[in-house]
């Protein structure tokens, strides 16, 4: 019985222990991260500072809102919104990219982590949501993107290997060359240099 008593309070204080450093990993992460708490319906049941200053929301005015009152229709992340919503009615975890509107209607890019917490009885007693602000990074991205696909449709743009075997190319560098992709996939760019 002596046994098992001792037994029993060692893994008590193991447990407690174990607590005790969830409690200050979820404390770091409050004050590092964006955060928002919803209940197990899906509906924002705190918020922390950095959210409201990222968001410019009012604490106020989003308590008791659900996520699709902040989701941006944008047909970039349309999907990733769609999976995201989804993984919260089922209380299931979630991570990636998605886009918010902030209190002035803009645009904002997070990248976050949705996790339902359990109660002691294995239902859902809330879900968190932490967020790192990305619209910088992605906006960036995006213009890259937006730069190279008008230098495809303007330009004749071919790629090589750094050892000088093609990749790729596009159409207006096949129609300028009179080439077929087929024709020039895998060869070296020697292959277009005269002897002479």
């Amino acid at each position: 019985m002596f046994f098992i008593n001792k037994k029993l309070a060692e893994e008590n204080q193991r447990l407690i222990k174990e607590l005790e450093a969830f409690k200050t990993v979820q404390k770091e992460l409050r004050a590092e991260m964006m955060f928002v708490e919803f209940d197990p319906q899906g509906r924002i049941r705190d918020v922390n500072e950095l959210f409201t200053n990222a968001t410019g929301y009012k604490v106020n005015n989003v308590i008791g809102k659900s996520l699709s009152d902040l989701i941006c229709d944008n047909k970039q992340t349309r999907n990733s919104a769609q999976n995201l919503q989804s993984a919260l009615d089922a209380n299931n975890h979630w991570h990636g990219t998605v886009s918010l509107l902030n209190a002035s209607g803009e645009t904002i890019w997070v990248r976050g982590i949705l996790q339902p917490v359990d109660d002691i009885h294995g239902n859902v007693s809330f879900i968190t949501f932490y967020m790192s602000e990305q619209t910088r990074t992605i906006s960036k991205a995006n213009e890259m993107k937006d730069m190279i696909s008008a230098l495809h449709r303007s330009s004749a743009v071919i790629e090589f290997t750094l050892d000088g075997v093609i990749l790729d190319a596009n159409e207006n560098f096949l129609q300028s060359m009179g080439y077929q992709r087929e024709q020039i996939l895998g060869k070296h760019h020697r292959s277009f240099l005269h002897a002479g």
